[in-house]
């Protein structure tokens, strides 16, 4: 971990009774939260150019998984406490890292963004891993102990290295399922907190 990352991190705290606990509650999510997720209250967002609430994921290669490389960011509204669309970013450097929310099992949901992956795993009741990038989702190499993967993608996204990633699991003997968000929704974090709001 970097010495950047290293501050950033240290000076977060955990997520109870934060924007960030509101957020994930909003997907389904209820303590005990996943070790990868802390909350920042005064985090800098250079898009806007001020210092914003955020929830930070710790961003890990699948080989070094207790090297925390970088922390991807979700902001919120500090009047509101809402998610800020847009404006989430990587603070530090990966190259293949990734958000693992849960301990790996047998199976395991993959999906680009933080909150699709969430959503998915609450959805799929399945430990989640978010790629962060569509593109290099090929390039994972998961644990010998998975040999179930959901590939969590949404309407109209990327397909290519997906379709990669399933080609290379399925020749090692891996099962893989690629999945929509159900019920016609836009994305899986829609799903989820619909599935929230209609109890």
């Amino acid at each position: 971990m970097s010495s950047r990352v290293h501050g950033r991190w240290s000076g977060s705290v955990g997520l109870h009774g934060t924007a960030a606990a509101l957020y994930l509650a909003q997907l389904g999510v209820a303590p005990p939260y996943s070790q990868a997720l802390r909350y920042h209250p005064y985090a800098f967002n250079r898009q806007l150019r001020c210092r914003l609430p955020a929830m930070l994921a710790a961003v890990t290669c699948l080989e070094t998984p207790s090297e925390v490389e970088a922390l991807a960011i979700e902001y919120f509204d500090p009047v509101t406490g809402g998610a800020l669309r847009g404006c989430g970013s990587l603070f530090g450097v990966s190259r293949n890292g990734v958000v693992v929310f849960d301990e790996f099992t047998d199976a395991v949901v993959l999906s680009h963004h933080i909150d699709d992956a969430i959503g998915a795993g609450v959805l799929l009741g399945l430990p989640a891993t978010a790629t962060l990038n569509a593109d290099r989702m090929h390039r994972l190499v998961l644990p010998q102990a998975v040999r179930r993967v959901v590939l969590a993608l949404n309407p109209g996204g990327k397909r290519l290295h997906a379709q990669n990633l399933a080609a290379h699991l399925e020749a090692e003997g891996v099962s893989v399922t690629v999945a929509e968000p159900p019920d016609g929704a836009k994305d899986w974090a829609t799903a989820a907190r619909e599935r929230v709001r209609n109890g």
